[in-house]
């Protein structure tokens, strides 16, 4: 076990015993540090070392997301007290920038100190409006997520994991760090990758999975995409490998999941969110049930309360920092609904409805899922105006044929109206856009529009195409009844 491979990344190999060494020369280190602590660095060794050895000394560890915004990097400063922070070298500028001692992760090795327990981490997400919450996570929220989510997708010693989202996501964290850790299996870490991911480039992360044959991997639905496309136009499936995909973060079309099992790529939906330890539910190894993202964790208590998602058990967050405790519960946001075999299905985020003038209320989440389940829609975003009826923000794959030779005018407008129309034929007609906003290449890939795991900020979205909706009054679609 000792000389078992535990983490690569773009500089090399470090083995168990090398890795536990590592960990107890930066525990000492962090002896001499304040008590609360930020790490900032892109994925790589050092940003395991430095997390995990902070933890081990008993600090309070601040993961700082480099794709924070300055102005939220300084809201997260401030709201949970950093005093120093850990940088990888090529973030030492960005750290610097903070206004903060910063040092540099320690690369010595020595024999570890005397665990203390009870660590404790704070967990900042993006969300989708203000500044961020930091969630207060510790050993207890670890331990339970990472040993349940382990058993739930049958992870052993012999599994790689292709980390390719950001370690700043606690979501990674769990994934990439904590249960191979549980399992004694590998990790491959790039600085590279995630960022790829997040710009939706599939023909980078294939290239990526063919080259290291990874076991499992997680990612969101966007990644997905990006990844099956890659497959299919290369006219080729993933490698045998890969037995596990949890994706994640956002509602997953039927579609696209079906498209993406067709490319060898063993699709799992999950469900969680930070304030439950990352994750709270996830479809079983080997007992997938489409349209649901699968049965509860061991030891996590769902139940519906007015159609609203609330988690109880020992995964659920101590509390938000400087806010009230949890108490082991929490009030998910998210409405739900759960089939006979006891499987999670979740139907949409409870503040994300819509109010049109006509007085209905629309899930966006249902709407846009049929929209991106063609092929030929890279991201669709739902919007209200103030009208009668919703209004589709529409961004095509690369290549994708709608409107080809009628070039990117009326002709393309007109066959993308088309294709939202028939997307949502099935669905009641007050649901249904009847104005669809046309999105040029890569318009919706600003950072500021999402979140990392892939959820659209609403307003910020809205606010974007302000003008674009406002110039657009009249319908462009077919109109029918009000009912």
């Amino acid at each position: 076990m000792p000389s078992r491979i535990a983490f690569s990344d773009d500089t090399g190999d470090v083995a168990y015993g090398a890795l536990l060494r590592r960990i107890g020369a930066m525990a000492v280190a962090a002896g001499s540090l304040p008590a609360v602590v930020g790490v900032l660095g892109a994925n790589c060794i050092d940003w395991v070392v430095a997390d995990l050895g902070c933890k081990w000394a008993g600090r309070t560890v601040v993961p700082l997301p480099p794709f924070f915004s300055p102005a939220q990097l300084a809201h997260v400063v401030q709201d949970a007290g950093i005093a120093a922070v850990l940088a990888t070298e090529a973030l030492m500028p960005l750290a610097s920038g903070l206004g903060l001692p910063v040092a540099a992760i320690n690369r010595d090795e020595a024999t570890p100190p005397p665990l203390r327990p009870g660590w404790r981490s704070v967990a900042y997400s993006s969300g989708s409006t203000g500044n961020p919450k930091g969630a207060l996570l510790g050993d207890r929220q670890a331990d339970r997520v990472a040993v349940s989510l382990a058993a739930a997708i049958a992870a052993t010693g012999k599994d790689v994991y292709l980390s390719l989202l950001p370690l700043a996501l606690l979501l990674e964290q769990v994934a990439a760090i904590h249960v191979p850790l549980v399992v004694g299996g590998r990790t491959i870490l790039s600085a590279t990758l995630p960022v790829h991911a997040l710009r939706g480039q599939g023909d980078d992360l294939a290239e990526a999975v063919r080259a290291y044959r990874p076991t499992v991997l997680s990612i969101t639905p966007h990644i997905l995409s990006g990844l099956s496309d890659a497959f299919r136009r290369d006219g080729a499936r993933a490698p045998a490998s890969l037995r596990l995909v949890a994706v994640g973060g956002a509602a997953l079309p039927v579609p696209l999941a079906r498209a993406a099992i067709a490319q060898g790529i063993p699709v799992h939906e999950g469900y969680g969110l930070t304030e439950c330890g990352s994750v709270v539910a996830v479809n079983r190894f080997g007992e997938r049930r489409e349209g649901t993202v699968g049965r509860p964790l061991d030891g996590v208590e769902l139940r519906l309360v007015d159609g609203e998602i609330v988690v109880s058990g020992a995964s659920v967050m101590d509390g938000y920092l400087n806010g009230a405790p949890a108490g082991s519960t929490w009030h998910t946001g998210d409405m739900g609904a759960i089939d006979p075999d006891g499987n999670l299905v979740v139907l949409g985020r409870k503040d994300a409805m819509l109010v049109t003038s006509l007085g209905r209320n629309i899930s966006p989440e249902w709407v846009e899922a049929a929209i991106q389940a063609d092929p030929r829609v890279k991201r669709c975003v739902l919007l209200a105006d103030g009208g009668p009826w919703p209004v589709a923000i529409v961004e095509l794959v690369p290549d994708n044929g709608v409107g080809r030779g009628a070039g990117p005018g009326a002709g393309q407008a007109a066959s993308v109206e088309a294709l939202v129309w028939a997307a949502t034929a099935a669905m009641p007609d007050y649901a249904r856009p009847r104005r669809v906003v046309l999105a040029g290449e890569r318009a919706l890939a600003n950072d500021t529009l999402f979140t990392a795991n892939g959820r659209p900020r609403r307003k910020a979205i809205a606010q974007a195409f302000d003008e674009t909706i406002r110039g657009e009054r009249k319908p462009i679609l077919r109109t029918g009844s009000a009912s």
